[in-house]
């Protein structure tokens, strides 16, 4: 089955997280125009003697010094506007502010910048790498604005000048996550996986929790066959993201590889993604780590008054501890969820292997519990457990 990167179903360019809120106000203000708070008005005068000192420092020491005042003056407004129409994702006003401030400054690498940026992001890939080539040849040094290159010559489907930029910018700032993901892309897309693979492990070094690092490097690993740290990559990604995008896709991959510490289940209209569900050896004691997930079913479960959960365990050669484990969790749900009734649990049980079957493949479980769900009022009124003849062959 052929999966997509998921750089391909997020978006593939990570965005900055916004800034904290309490400094909104003055921001906003900054770049919209009047200051209305007091300190937006401590700012305004502090940028304005800072101004002036450089022009009087410019009678002194010339007009270089004066210069540089001006433009760090300068530097410091548009980069408060970027991050204003960036952030508040005000791209068309944003277009049009740093339109104004290029008539003012075309020499300034951050207006061409975030003129770009905007552009990107109202959907003009053309025009905006024409500034953003501007901003990274006007200040080189800094490795964003090759990093926002590369991005740009990705929209234009210019494939190697978008390696050469993420590669400047990593040249500047190896620690450049955005950078370093997307060379990553970029390798994996052209199959050069064991490249591909050295980028998403950096990636992880600086950023463990990386989604797309974690997802790409699972796929990549089980493309070169290296089967048990694929198995493990898997796990990885699941661990963080057991209800992310992709769960479902990276639960069917693990699965076809034999391992089933994560299984699908479907749960009315959804399919949700489980780790196992774990006891105590030789007991009907649910362990604790397993707790969260038996939890999300039953908000799950809770919010659909309308369906009846099937509870089925799997013990081979111990019937009896198959029943306790079964109703051990029909016990753990009502207490942990009031609003269920013992009528939508019902529970069977098995002193046989559970039989899954993945794609052509077929395995065996020697003790799981699976959960699927049937529209409510299907199920017998006569207060007995609900058992079949024999184990049905489910798939995951």
């Amino acid at each position: 089955m052929a999966l997509p990167l998921l750089g391909q179903v997020d978006s593939r360019f990570c965005r900055v997280p916004g800034r904290a809120s309490d400094e909104g106000k003055w921001i906003e203000a900054w770049a919209a125009g009047p200051f209305l708070t007091e300190q937006t008005m401590i700012l305004k005068r502090c940028c304005s003697l800072a101004l002036m000192l450089g022009l009087l420092a410019g009678s002194w020491s010339g007009c270089v010094v004066q210069r540089q005042v001006r433009q760090g003056y300068f530097s410091v407004k548009h980069k408060m506007q970027g991050a204003y129409y960036l952030e508040g994702e005000r791209y068309e006003e944003g277009v049009r502010a740093f339109e104004e401030a290029l008539a003012e400054n075309p020499e300034s690498a951050e207006v061409h910048y975030y003129l770009g940026r905007c552009q990107m992001e109202t959907g003009k890939p053309a025009p905006a790498l024409k500034h953003l080539k501007s901003a990274a040849a006007l200040d080189p040094t800094e490795a964003d604005y090759h990093y926002w290159l590369g991005v740009a010559f990705h929209e234009n489907g210019e494939v190697e000048s978008e390696r050469a930029c993420y590669e400047r910018a990593l040249a500047r700032d190896p620690k450049h996550v955005q950078a370093l993901t997307c060379l990553g892309h970029v390798h994996f897309e052209k199959g050069e996986l064991d490249e591909a693979l050295v980028s998403y492990q950096r990636v992880l070094s600086l950023q463990p929790a990386s989604p797309l690092a974690l997802y790409n490097r699972a796929l990549i690993l089980g493309r070169l066959e290296r089967t048990p740290e694929e198995i493990l990559a898997w796990k990885a990604y699941l661990s963080r993201y057991p209800d992310g995008p992709l769960a479902g896709s990276a639960t069917t991959q693990l699965n076809e590889l034999g391992d089933f510490d994560y299984r699908n289940h479907v749960i009315g209209k959804r399919t949700v993604c489980l780790p196992k569900i774990w006891f105590e050896v030789s007991s009907d004691r649910i362990w604790e780590g397993s707790m969260p997930s038996l939890d999300r079913l039953g908000e799950i479960l809770q919010s659909r008054g309308d369906r009846d959960l099937h509870i089925v365990a799997y013990q081979k050669r111990n019937k009896t501890l198959a029943e306790a484990r079964a109703k051990s969790i029909k016990r753990y749900l009502l207490n942990r969820f009031p609003a269920l009734t013992p009528d939508r649990l019902l529970v069977s049980w098995f002193e046989v292997p559970e039989r899954i079957r993945v794609g052509a493949a077929e395995f065996r479980e020697d003790a799981s519990v699976q959960f699927f769900t049937a529209e409510g009022g299907t199920h017998a009124k006569k207060g007995k457990d609900l058992r079949a003849a024999k184990a049905p062959l489910q798939k995951p």
